[in-house]
């Protein structure tokens, strides 16, 4: 069951999939994956074309986010693709505009508190992802208003905000926790839970400039969020940047057809590895038989929107 709902212009995806809370140690080298990396490099999609001066100053910038963050994003979608939790991505419907700092914090409280609700109504873990607005901005001005809103939202998330219950259920749980002894463990474990980022590919110099390599496995990560979202019929070019990361990926299957969308999963991960794609069943989408027939039996969580 998943749904979606419009909440103070924030689109708020419920994934139905659940959520494994043991990270566990760093994932070990995988042989397929390495021999499918040594052929790839950042670059690789540009067929020798030069990188945009716009986004080369990037190049030198620091990342937005982490590989072991991504990595431990990796673990709990695995866990999802297993049917144990909820995943949350709340899109922000704003269409970009001005930054502004209440809007991050609002969008933080209404997902915060919408998982909150969830894990308490569903008894199960959830998972929150913040989907960045899709914006024109040249490269460095992108950078700079997706470190403001990261940074924000990591300030948010490690203080607490948006924690205190609005659903009269889950205060009255709160208060027989407390009343048991319970209160502290539960109120620390609400304070750290992480909140982790999606973003669409859209500026594939952009995506490159900020793409690094994990040095305690040598894996590539894209670095401009944790989750990384791309359409089900997406194009070669996207495809081949892709296909060497380690991120996981949000395939969008609006307006594809279960073939592309096959195609796309395929590419993304040929070793089929759990927790690698989530699908964004957006309308229009193929009809889930076919979706299911074209898949096969690759462990893939599903972003249902009802």
């Amino acid at each position: 069951m998943a749904s979606r709902v419009i909440l103070k212009g924030f689109r708020l995806q419920l994934v139905v999939a659940v959520v494994s809370t043991a990270l566990g140690p760093s994932p070990p080298r995988v042989a397929g994956l390495e021999r499918v990396s040594a052929a790839w490099t950042p670059a690789g999609w540009r067929g020798g074309a030069p990188l945009d001066a716009a986004a080369a100053p990037l190049l030198g910038k620091a990342p937005l986010v982490f590989a072991g963050e991504v990595r431990q994003l990796r673990g709990l979608l695995a866990g999802a693709a297993g049917g144990d939790g909820v995943v949350l991505v709340a899109e922000d419907c704003s269409g970009g505009g001005a930054f502004a700092t209440d809007r991050v914090r609002d969008r933080v409280r209404a997902t915060r508190l919408t998982a909150i609700a969830t894990c308490h109504a569903s008894g199960s873990p959830v998972v929150e992802v913040l989907a960045a607005p899709e914006t024109t901005e040249a490269p460095e001005a992108c950078y700079r208003r997706a470190a403001m809103a990261t940074n924000l939202v990591r300030a948010f998330a490690a203080g607490g905000y948006g924690t205190a219950p609005a659903d009269a259920g889950v205060a009255e749980a709160l208060r027989f926790a407390r009343a048991i002894g319970a209160g502290g463990a539960v109120d620390l474990a609400l304070a750290n839970r992480p909140i982790f980022t999606c973003r669409r590919v859209a500026s594939l110099d952009y995506e490159e400039a900020l793409t690094r390599q994990d040095s305690t496995t040598g894996r590539w990560y894209g670095t401009s969020a944790h989750l990384l979202a791309v359409d089900g019929d997406a194009g070669g070019q996207v495809l081949e940047y892709a296909r060497g990361l380690s991120n996981p990926f949000l395939v969008d299957v609006a307006g594809a057809d279960a073939a592309a969308v096959a195609k796309t999963v395929a590419a993304l991960d040929p070793l089929s590895e759990p927790g690698r794609v989530a699908l964004s069943l957006s309308e229009p989408r193929p009809d889930a038989d076919d979706l299911r027939a074209a898949l096969g039996a690759r462990p893939w969580v599903e972003a249902a929107a009802l």
